[in-house]
């Protein structure tokens, strides 16, 4: 069933640039006691650090394709200095970052946690967003045996969470009035998060908000249509089960995977506007 390949994973592209730089360290150390050479320690520095900006801004990761075929519907986009591409940590984020390295866009993540039923962890009932932002199904609520204590347990465990990766990757001092986000996930089951994110920004006041991800559930998509100003998708299939069975591979993304992608996005940009 899984067609879509997410963004190159960075793991493998870490360990290359390690080896390259502990060689290169190596080899420079080795020459100048050879050569009697004073100052190899700092040269060594210099060359180690050329070689991990050359990794980070030419290589980085492979195999972006579920990212790169959205970023072609988001074409119009392209250089649009008001224009903010925002990913939905963890895998939302890896989605992001091809969309805004081909489009030139600057990359933010916004930390969004789910709510999950307190007995049936996988059942996601709700949301909650930085600056107090909670989404609360309450359709989905009213059909579950769920007191307003186990609610009011649940919601205060998740704004735990969400507060920590709040403080791990969310840039407080973004200006977000009159600015369009394309909000980016790997995709989208419930809509929970999105619900989220969506009430966030709209109290932020910014221009347009686009949803892009490769694969949404069809019911999803009608619930949310309404809610963004418009919605790009690769895929929408009517026997959605998980987001997960429409990918080749789907592993768990991790925190620093997350900061790397945010960190190798900010590089580029900044290299392609001093070009």
């Amino acid at each position: 069933m899984g067609i879509l390949k997410r963004e190159g994973n960075p793991i493998p592209f870490t360990v290359v640039v390690a080896i390259t730089v502990v060689g290169c360290g190596l080899t420079v150390a080795i020459t100048g006691s050879l050569m009697g050479v004073s100052g190899c320690g700092v040269i060594g520095i210099w060359i180690c650090e050329i070689i991990v900006l050359i990794f980070a801004l030419e290589i980085g990761p492979k195999n972006p394709t579920a990212g790169e075929i959205l970023s072609d519907k988001l074409i119009s986009f392209k250089n649009q200095k008001e224009v903010f591409v925002v990913g939905l940590p963890r895998g939302g984020v890896v989605t992001a970052w091809a969309i805004a390295k081909k489009l030139n866009l600057p990359l933010f993540a916004l930390p969004v946690k789910k709510v999950k039923h307190p007995h049936q962890v996988e059942l996601a009932i709700g949301a909650v967003g930085p600056d107090n932002t909670i989404y609360i199904n309450k359709d989905l609520l009213r059909s579950l045996s769920l007191t307003s204590q186990d609610l009011a347990k649940a919601v205060e465990f998740s704004e735990a969470e969400q507060k920590k990766a709040e403080n791990k990757f969310f840039q407080k001092e973004i200006s977000w009035s009159e600015k369009v986000v394309i909000l980016v996930d790997d995709g989208v089951a419930t809509g929970a998060t999105c619900e989220c994110a969506i009430r966030y920004f709209r109290k932020q006041k910014v221009s347009r908000v686009v949803l892009a991800v490769p694969v949404i559930a069809p019911d999803t998509f009608q619930s949310l249509r309404d809610k963004f100003d418009d919605i790009i998708t690769l895929k929408m299939p009517t026997d959605f089960q998980a987001v997960g069975q429409y990918y080749k591979e789907f592993e768990q993304v991790r925190d620093e995977e997350v900061k790397r992608y945010l960190e190798m996005c900010n590089i580029q940009r900044v290299t392609q506007d001093k070009d």
